[in-house]
């Protein structure tokens, strides 16, 4: 009966330690956004002062956000298909614009999705800091 008793007392302290280290590493709420003709805008929020690394669209590699940017405006191919401009203010981010979606950094670690133009895709982007990163998928239906 002690071996039991010691075991589920061990048990429980393993699973509540790892919940509060779960709770102490900021996410990105929601994590997944579906955006269709009939839901073309959602909001996702980001913890403050936590920076978009990098983002891919489909399948493609990841492209990284370039750092110390000292201009507001920066333009690339994505997957060589899409013409993508970054847009920065105190080498922040503040959005991104590409043919089918605009995002849009709100007041703090609030952003706003806008579906230009559906078409099915699949979109990641990654936000890094300190304590580890998170992911945000967006769905085009």
């Amino acid at each position: 009966m002690k071996r039991l008793f010691v075991f589920i007392s061990c048990f429980l302290l393993i699973v509540s330690c790892s919940s509060e280290m779960r709770d102490k590493i900021p996410t990105i709420r929601p994590d997944v956004i579906e955006l269709s003709e009939t839901n073309p805008e959602a909001e996702f929020f980001v913890p403050e002062n936590k920076e978009v690394y990098a983002f891919s669209v489909g399948v493609g590699k990841p492209y990284h956000i370039p750092k110390d940017v000292k201009v507001l405006e920066y333009s690339m191919d994505v997957s060589g298909k899409y013409k993508t401009t970054l847009y920065f203010k105190d080498s922040k981010l503040t959005a991104m614009k590409f043919p089918f979606l605009e995002i849009i950094r709100k007041k703090g670690g609030v952003y706003k999705i806008i579906l230009k133009q559906g078409k099915p895709l699949r979109m990641s982007l990654g936000f890094l800091y300190s304590e580890g990163g998170s992911n945000l998928t967006i769905r085009i239906k």
